[in-house]
């Protein structure tokens, strides 16, 4: 937690779990630090790393923090980078379709 007392978008466990939502969710507000074991918002507790989810926590489904494996990071990296190149794509589309 911050000194203003708002949250990080940082997680010092939530950020290496592979259920932990990609993309505008991750650490956005659409839900905001939401997870397949969260999917409405992960508890202050946990995203905070002041509880340990290695280990059920009421509401989590059954699901708990799974580290992300290399072959993951790497997919979702590149999966992201493709989201980027598709994104100025269609900025530089868009503005070419402005000047003419």
């Amino acid at each position: 937690m911050r000194l203003d007392g708002s949250l990080s978008p940082f997680s010092p466990t939530c950020d290496e779990c592979k259920h932990l939502r990609d993309g505008d969710t991750k650490h956005a507000t659409n839900p905001p630090f939401a997870c397949a074991a969260f999917p409405q918002r992960i508890p202050v507790e946990i995203w905070t790393g002041k509880r340990d989810h290695r280990n059920p926590y009421p509401g989590d489904h059954g699901i708990q923090f799974e580290e992300v494996s290399l072959e993951e990071a790497e997919a979702a990296l590149a999966a992201f980078e493709a989201r980027v190149v598709a994104a100025d794509k269609v900025r530089k589309a868009v503005g070419e379709t402005k000047a003419a």
